[in-house]
């Protein structure tokens, strides 16, 4: 419950801005259909932020559209650092029935990078805490993460991988197109991801294995969410059919709470 009572006037105009941008274009009716605010009150507010030099009023006509001094509305943003909250929070909501460890995963680069992570106590000790960072095509977080963006981005991502006048080699394996293409495509169609049977034998002697699904919102995609499991309690690929149901709850509730 809030400590002090909401200030009407700034939800109306926060509403009316939100309105506009998202119209990209809108008239006062627009507005009002969006807000259900009364039109006197809109022209008011769109004065007031016009004369704040958030709006502009065309000269073609009586419609309104942002300016670019909303961008400074966002300089203090970090989305990482918001999915991490937002991850952290849905996370605990889950703990008593996701009984391995849990991590959000984003992309960063060239790599993901671990932004919220909850460890168990199940026998279950790796370094996976938030700032790590993991290949894109060997991990689940990653594999789940490129299944689910655009072809134009996970282009660009694997063109990048693959132009390194350095890389790794889990990173050339972006050199094999087609051959990563085959791998996503197998990811998009069941929906989830499964680590590389080699990375994991090489970092973690095959004791472990991990599965993720990906953070997929409206028009972007946020991340990964993924948990890592013991070989000798589920071998690769086994438990999904319990698991995967919650994850997916999980990265929809995480998803929605993002695009809002």
């Amino acid at each position: 419950m809030a400590s002090y009572r909401q200030v009407v006037a700034v939800e109306r105009a926060l509403a009316v801005l939100r309105s506009v941008s998202l119209r990209k274009l809108a008239t006062i009716a627009m507005i009002h259909e969006d807000t259900g605010i009364d039109k006197a009150t809109i022209v008011r507010l769109l004065e007031t932020l016009i004369t704040e030099g958030y709006v502009h009023r065309t000269e073609d006509g009586p419609s309104y559209e942002v300016t670019r001094k909303v961008t400074q509305l966002t300089n203090g943003y970090d989305r990482h650092r918001e999915l991490g909250r937002v991850g952290g929070l849905v996370m605990e909501k889950y703990r008593k029935t996701i009984t391995w460890p849990m991590t959000f995963a984003a992309f960063d680069g060239d790599a993901m990078v671990i932004v919220e992570a909850i460890r168990k106590p199940r026998g279950l000790i790796v370094n996976r805490v938030p700032g790590y960072r993991f290949p894109m095509l060997t991990t689940s977080s990653g594999l789940a993460y490129l299944s689910a963006v655009t072809d134009a981005e996970r282009d660009t991502i694997l063109d990048h991988l693959a132009s390194q006048p350095s890389p790794s080699i889990w990173d050339k394996r972006a050199q094999d197109r087609d051959e990563v293409l085959r791998v996503l495509e197998t990811v998009r169609q069941q929906g989830y991801a499964i680590s590389d049977r080699a990375y994991y034998k090489e970092q973690h002697d095959g004791v472990l294995w991990g599965a993720s699904v990906p953070i997929r919102g409206r028009e972007e995609t946020y991340g990964a969410f993924g948990i890592m499991l013991l070989t000798h309690v589920l071998q690769r690929g086994e438990g999904l059919d319990e698991y995967l149901p919650v994850m997916q709850e999980i990265a929809a509730e995480v998803a929605e709470t993002m695009d809002n």
